[in-house]
């Protein structure tokens, strides 16, 4: 399977960078400083630095000058499943792209911070996660893997997955994420030789704490990637928002109704560009942008959108450094199972769909990722600070607490 396609509800050809996640509280106004250190079950920053270093490094080499959107956290919790069956050089290299903690006993307790403290159900935002793993009727796991990957919430079902797979894993999937991720597993991916499919799934409903009046929406001036003038419908309000310029762009944060995620909207300066910052970006530049916040009264102006992305992870993994789990002869998933039939198990597809609308009311977003395991006029005007999002730019929304970055990717044009 060779898949790399963009689907949006925008044309794919101005630049908006998208990235999302979730970052610090809102106690004394949209992310004024940096985030406060975590308690009880709630993720901290360390929890989420494998993720947020994945999801930069992803960003970079993700395909495409247009629309574009990714869950690194569904990538990453997917991966975890996967790598709790691997061994030796291969689970290494998964270890290496993804920075899961070595140590077990670390690894269980920040993954169990990142599930159960990121998920749930608050006043202004909710988050639902959820993994599950299928496995073929002919495939005897070992049950130390099961016990392993029962620590991350894994539901586990046995099914003939020729057969059955397709449907059973589509309609899991369209469930948790309210119907917005309808198909993850395309026909033909699952036959007589697939052992197991590992899948996460993730749906964050937002609500904004300050919402964009409806008529204050204007259809403006947009100029896309490409340099040519698009019209986008563009959002407005004046608020207090988090105001940070650092590496070569200004960064707005916009708080969700719950103070404890955000998005961030990254706006490069015009002599910077979207690529130039894109092909730099890291996950420290992030945690800067947020650290560096001061709470500011301006006009935000901000284009609505819809994108949604397919990501074809069996050819993009590789690229990081993940090689071996696709390599038939090199793979060795031997902690999945004592006795295979036909040769050892090895990834043959890895599947990854996001999607995200940013609207008045606040942010929809959904993914779903699979590892499918084969034996062998112009807006109001306002007198003081604006910050106006009518170029190329990037956006994360993100869990305020720890940083952890649930969606990443760019939009280009938003008309």
């Amino acid at each position: 399977m060779n898949r790399a396609v963009t689907m949006a509800a925008v044309p794919a050809a101005a630049a908006l960078a998208v990235i999302a996640g979730l970052y610090a509280a809102y106690e004394a106004g949209p992310l004024a400083g940096p985030p406060a250190a975590h308690a009880g079950g709630r993720p901290g920053p360390a929890d989420a630095a494998g993720i947020n270093g994945f999801a930069a490094d992803y960003y970079r080499i993700a395909p495409g000058g247009g629309n574009m959107v990714f869950s690194p956290l569904s990538m990453y919790l997917a991966a975890l499943g996967l790598y709790e069956g691997a061994r030796n050089e291969t689970a290494a290299q998964i270890r290496g792209v993804f920075g899961f903690p070595g140590d077990p006993d670390s690894r269980h307790a920040s993954a169990g911070r990142l599930i159960h403290g990121l998920a749930g159900s608050r006043p202004g935002a909710d988050l639902e996660i959820a993994n599950s793993l299928w496995l073929a009727e002919s495939f005897d796991p070992r049950e130390e893997y099961l016990a392993a990957v029962d620590r991350y919430r894994f539901h586990a079902e046995s099914l003939d997955l020729a057969a059955d797979g397709e449907g059973a894993i589509n309609g899991w999937v369209s469930e948790k994420t309210r119907g917005r991720i309808d198909r993850l597993i395309p026909p033909g991916i699952l036959d007589d030789d697939t052992a197991a499919v590992i899948v996460n799934a993730i749906y964050f409903d937002g609500r904004w704490l300050v919402p964009f009046p409806a008529d204050m929406t204007r259809t403006d001036r947009f100029e896309a990637g490409d340099g040519s003038p698009v019209r986008a419908e563009f959002m407005g309000v004046v608020s207090e928002f988090g105001l940070a310029e650092s590496d070569g762009a200004r960064v707005l944060g916009i708080p969700y109704g719950d103070r404890a995620t955000s998005m961030l909207v990254v706006l490069p300066d015009r002599d910077t560009g979207l690529d130039a910052l894109r092909g730099r970006i890291t996950a420290g530049m992030i945690a800067g942008w947020n650290a560096n916040m001061t709470a500011t009264v301006l006009q935000a102006l901000i284009p609505r959108f819809t994108v949604e992305t397919e990501h074809d992870l069996a050819e993009l993994l590789p690229e990081l450094g993940m090689t071996d789990a696709f390599d038939r002869t090199a793979a060795d998933l031997s902690g999945m199972a004592d006795i295979v039939w036909g040769g050892p198990p090895y990834v043959d597809d890895a599947l990854h769909r996001a999607f995200i609308d940013v609207s008045e009311e606040g942010t929809e977003a959904a993914a779903a990722t699979a590892f499918a395991a084969d034996w062998t006029s112009g807006p109001p005007v306002y007198l003081g600070e604006h910050f106006t999002a009518d170029r190329p730019f990037i956006f994360l929304v993100q869990d305020d607490a720890s940083g952890a970055i649930l969606f990443m990717g760019q939009v280009t044009d938003p008309s």
